[in-house]
């Protein structure tokens, strides 16, 4: 009995030794968009993260020259952050001028009281001047609970301006309650004394040194604000870093501010030449408005130069 042949193995057939056929090759590629076609979307997530929040303009980015920043800049937003809150601003600085006439008419009486019972007598018939070391003592301790006290309010508010003013850049508005705020109070005023008595020991050890020291630590509340520094001493030492980082601009700041306020200064004093009453006014107004309008560009500059965005 003949053998059955075996049929010849087919293309699908893996177990012959016959190979597969290649695969066909690829059709063509699809051609490059031709002359005004739209670019292609950006991939997924593109401008997502690290987006600045709505009606904020952020800071320059990490890499970017500081060229970019300006001081006039600081201080037209300073200008129209002012107007936009005139109200809160106005009525703190009117409290400023109320705290300061009642520190005024204080050390008046102070010196009034001695005055009724001088500390010195003179004797006409014998020529002799007699003292009253009670009288002496009192006058001077009288006069130094007040300067200390005028000194530490000062400080409050210096730093509650500077709060209400990091707090514009960060939001774009205000209420008058920023000004009446205690968060942080302790540190900011630790860290004003820390400032004050560094300056000091500039004034005794050079008076250009106090300058610069003042220069260097006038950004001391900011740290905290932004909750960057650990407590008073460290914010100054901040304040001290973030000057000498970015010592050109800070320094653009500052003529720019005093040319301000040399000019209307000198223009308020030659005011008070022809009419007395009228200078003092406008030297008044000037003051009401400078303080805030300096604050808010100072806290400007400080967010805009550690990127940070600015309502």
């Amino acid at each position: 009995m003949s053998d059955t042949p075996t049929p010849p193995s087919g293309p699908d057939d893996v177990s012959g030794g016959t190979p597969p056929p290649p695969p066909p090759p690829p059709g063509p590629s699809a051609p490059p968009p031709g002359p005004g076609a739209p670019p292609p979307p950006p991939p997924s997530g593109f401008g997502g993260a690290g987006a600045p929040p709505p009606g904020a303009t952020p800071g320059p980015a990490g890499g970017a020259p500081v060229s970019a920043y300006s001081p006039l800049e600081a201080v037209k937003y300073g200008w129209e952050k002012f107007t936009a809150n005139l109200a809160p601003w106005v009525l703190a600085g009117l409290v400023l001028l109320g705290i300061s006439a009642l520190f005024l008419l204080l050390f008046t009486l102070v010196f009034s009281a001695f005055a009724a019972n001088p500390a010195t007598e003179y004797n006409p018939v014998t020529g002799e001047v007699t003292s009253s070391g009670a009288a002496i003592a009192g006058l001077s301790i009288g006069s130094i609970l007040v300067i200390v006290i005028a000194i530490v309010l000062a400080w409050i508010v210096h730093v509650q301006f500077a709060r209400a003013a990091f707090e514009t850049a960060e939001q774009g508005s205000i209420k008058f309650e920023v000004f009446t705020r205690t968060a942080l109070l302790g540190a900011l005023i630790v860290a004003a004394l820390i400032a004050a008595a560094l300056t000091a020991v500039g004034l005794i050890a050079c008076c250009i040194g106090a300058v610069v020291i003042g220069f260097f630590v006038q950004f001391y509340p900011y740290p905290l604000l932004d909750r960057s520094a650990s407590g008073g001493w460290d914010s100054v030492k901040q304040s001290f870093s973030f000057v000498s980082n970015n010592l050109g601009p800070v320094i653009l700041l500052t003529l720019v501010l005093l040319l301000i306020s040399f000019v209307l200064g000198l223009g308020a004093g030659l005011i008070g030449l022809i009419v007395p009453v009228l200078g003092n006014l406008v030297q008044f107004i000037i003051s009401l408005v400078l303080v805030p309008v300096f604050a808010l560009a100072q806290a400007y500059t400080y967010r805009y130069l550690k990127s940070q965005p600015i309502a």
